[in-house]
C-alpha cells in the first residue's frame, strides 16, 4: 500500500467516523417531544437522556485514550463502534424514562472511542502542518452532522416514529466497524511501556494550563449548539407549532452555521492570529445574544428574534471552537492517545454538565434562551482573557 493511498484511507475513516458522536445527539432531537408524550415523562426528564449521552461520551474518553497508548488504536475502535451498534438497536425497545437515560449514557460511553481515537489517529499520521489542516476538516465533518442529522432523524420520525433514529445510527456504526477492518491499518508509534505511564500523562495534560483552558473553551462553545440543537425542539414544535420537518429544515439552516464557521476559520488562519480572532468572534456572540432578548421583547416573530440571530451566535463560537480544537491536538503529539482523549472529555463533559444546569431551568421561551445564550457567552469571553492574559505574563517573563 502506498503512502499516499494510505493516508487517504485513514483520512476517509477518520472523517466518516467523527460526525458520529454528534449524530447521536442531533438525530434524536426531533424526537424528544414526541418521546416525551410516548414515554408519559416531563420534558426535562427526557432532555436528561441527552446530557447523560453526552456525559458518558465525555468520561469515557479518557480510558480509551490511556488504553490505546498500551494496546493501539484499532482494537479500541472496533470495540466502541460494535457497542454503540448494539446499544443504539436496543433503545427502541425500552418503555420507561429511565432506561431511556441509563442506556443513552450506555450509548455515550461506547461512542466515545471511536471519535476519541479518531482525534489520536490524526496525531499519529499526519504532520504538525498537516494536522492544523486535518483538524479544521474534522471540525467540518462533525459540522455536518447538525446540518444533516437533524433532517434526517425528522423524515424517519415522519416514517416510522422516534426508534428509527436509533436503528439509523446502528446501521452507521456498523457499517462504519466493516470499514476500519478493511481499511485502517494501526497508527499508533508512541505506544507507552505500561498502563501506569499513560495514566500518568493523563495528570501531566490536568496540570498543562494552556491544553486545559483551550478545551474548557471548546467545552463551552460547543454546549451553545447542544443548547440550541436540544432545547429549541420544545420552542419551535411545542410553543410555536412547528412540524417535526420544518423544525428539521431550521436547525439544518442554523447547524449550517457551525460549517461555515469551520470554513471561514480556514480563511483567517493565516491572516488573523488568536489575540484577534477569538476575543472578537466571543464579544460579537455575546452581542448577539443580547439581540435576541431584545428582538424578542420588541416583538419581532420567531424568525427574525431567534432563529437568524442564532445562526450568527453559532457561527461567531465555531470560530472559537476550531481553534481551541487545533490548539489541543497539537500541544502533545507524543501523548498522541492521552491528549486527542482527553481534549475530548473536557470539552464534552464541560458541555454536558452546562446542559444539565440548563436543563433545570423553563427553556421553553425566546427570552429565557437569549439569558442562557448571553450566560454561556460571557463565560466563553471570560476563559479567553484569562487564558491570554496568563499567556502574555508567561511571554514577559521569557523575554
Amino acid at each position: 500500500m502506498s503512502s499516499s493511498f494510505k493516508h487517504r484511507s485513514i483520512f476517509i475513516i477518520i472523517v466518516l467516523l467523527t460526525p458520529l458522536s454528534g449524530m447521536g445527539v442531533d438525530i434524536v432531537a426531533p424526537s424528544l417531544p414526541y418521546i416525551s408524550s410516548w414515554m408519559g415523562a416531563p420534558e426535562t426528564v427526557i432532555s436528561l437522556s441527552v446530557s447523560a449521552y453526552v456525559f458518558g461520551y465525555g468520561i469515557s474518553q479518557i480510558f480509551y485514550g490511556v488504553v490505546s497508548d498500551v494496546v493501539g488504536r484499532k482494537g479500541p475502535i472496533l470495540f466502541s463502534l460494535v457497542t454503540f451498534a448494539l446499544v443504539s438497536a436496543w433503545i427502541p425497545h425500552i418503555t420507561s424514562a429511565t432506561e431511556l437515560i441509563m442506556l443513552r449514557c450506555l450509548q455515550g460511553i461506547a461512542v466515545a472511542g471511536s471519535t476519541a481515537l479518531a482525534r489520536s489517529v490524526v496525531t499519529d499520521v499526519f504532520s504538525p502542518k498537516q494536522r492544523k489542516n486535518v483538524s479544521n476538516y474534522l471540525v467540518i465533518a462533525w459540522g455536518a452532522g447538525p446540518i444533516v442529522a437533524p433532517l434526517i432523524g425528522a423524515h424517519l420520525l415522519e416514517l416510522s416514529g422516534w426508534g428509527a433514529s436509533f436503528y439509523f445510527l446502528g446501521c452507521y456504526a456498523a457499517v462504519a466497524a466493516l470499514l476500519v477492518i478493511l481499511m485502517l491499518p494501526e497508527t499508533s508509534t508512541h505506544q507507552t511501556v505500561s498502563m501506569r505511564e499513560s495514566s500518568a500523562n493523563v495528570i501531566r495534560l490536568l496540570c498543562d494550563v494552556r491544553f486545559m483552558l483551550s478545551a474548557s473553551l471548546a467545552g463551552l462553545c460547543l454546549s451553545l449548539l447542544y443548547t440550541f440543537n436540544v432545547f429549541s425542539s420544545y420552542i419551535l414544535i411545542d410553543r410555536h407549532n412547528f412540524s417535526a420537518i420544518e423544525y428539521g429544515n431550521i436547525l439544518i439552516f442554523v447547524g449550517s452555521a457551525w460549517l461555515i464557521g469551520s470554513f471561514t476559520n480556514r480563511l483567517l488562519f493565516s491572516s488573523y492570529n488568536d489575540n484577534i480572532i477569538q476575543p472578537a468572534a466571543a464579544w460579537l456572540a455575546l452581542c448577539l445574544s443580547i439581540t435576541i432578548y431584545a428582538f424578542h421583547e420588541l416583538g419581532f416573530g420567531v424568525t427574525t428574534s431567534y432563529i437568524i440571530p442564532s445562526f450568527f451566535v453559532i457561527f461567531t463560537v465555531n470560530i472559537v471552537f476550531t481553534r481551541n480544537f487545533g490548539i489541543c491536538l497539537s500541544l502533545h503529539p507524543d501523548k498522541a492517545g492521552v491528549a486527542g482523549a482527553m481534549t475530548g472529555t473536557v470539552f464534552i463533559v464541560i458541555s454536558s454538565l452546562t446542559m444539565s444546569i440548563v436543563s433545570l431551568f423553563q427553556t421553553e421561551t425566546i427570552a429565557n434562551m437569549a439569558i442562557v445564550f448571553f450566560l454561556i457567552c460571557s463565560l466563553i469571553v471570560t476563559v479567553i482573557s484569562i487564558r491570554f492574559g496568563i499567556e502574555n505574563r508567561h511571554r514577559i517573563v521569557e523575554e
